[in-house]
């Protein structure tokens, strides 16, 4: 009997042993992510913001694909065409209410833009003739002056809480999504806008990107003044 109950009590003390370790273990965790957060924080605030707008390039491929069957019947032709018409309009309205965003709202850090599709000439030896102007034209005279970069792109969230939610979300130089506690993603839907698909106001998008954009300044200017004041 009590080398049963002494084999219990080493069982005992072995599970809280281990437990204390991986509470441990947890904390050192949350430590080093803080602590990553605040660096990256500071970077950004000194660094630049590049915003990767995007051009729906593959579906405007996929339309232009589609066009080139001579089999096509008129009717589905100019349905086609209507299509890829609307995609690209559609993009370039897109990309002007991005830039007229962050021209306004935005104060953070200094930000570019480009189109994700150069994402090969960013990560060149000679990153420059492909950021865009406020009127969504690449100008060679529009250079990247700091190492220190982080992107923005537009996409999906990977939250349990906002999967498969549009949202715009910061990475690394290596397209790298940033992790919690760093204020790396806005979602771009909310209770205005999910109101604005069923009875949208004027520029309804336009707003809802304006919305959205804000709402990521005061989330990262708040982050940095807890980090680093």
């Amino acid at each position: 009997m009590r080398k049963s109950n002494q084999f219990t009590i080493s069982l005992m003390v072995m599970g809280l042993g281990l437990l204390t370790s991986s509470l441990f273990s947890q904390s050192l965790s949350k430590e080093a992510a803080w602590a990553k957060a605040k660096e990256q924080i500071k970077e950004l605030h000194e660094g630049t913001l590049i915003v990767r707008i995007p051009t729906q390039h593959k579906k405007i491929a996929a339309l232009e694909e589609l066009l080139q069957n001579k089999e096509l019947s008129p009717a589905n032709r100019k349905r086609l065409e209507d299509q890829l018409e609307t995609t690209r309009q559609e993009a370039q309205n897109f990309s002007l209410y991005v830039l007229e965003a962050f021209d306004t709202v935005y104060d953070f850090s200094k930000v570019l833009f480009m189109y994700d599709t150069d994402m090969a000439a960013l990560q060149s030896s000679n990153p420059s003739g492909f950021f865009l102007n406020r009127e969504g034209k690449a100008d060679a005279s529009i250079v990247l002056d700091q190492p220190n970069f982080y992107l923005l792109r537009f996409g999906f969230s990977t939250g349990e809480a906002t999967s498969h939610t549009d949202a715009m979300i910061i990475t690394d130089a290596t397209i790298t999504d940033l992790q919690k506690p760093f204020p790396y993603e806005v979602r771009l839907t909310d209770f205005i806008s999910t109101v604005g698909r069923v009875l949208p106001a004027p520029e309804q998008e336009k707003k809802d990107i304006a919305r959205a954009v804000a709402k990521l300044n005061r989330n990262l200017h708040k982050f940095f003044v807890r980090m680093v004041y």
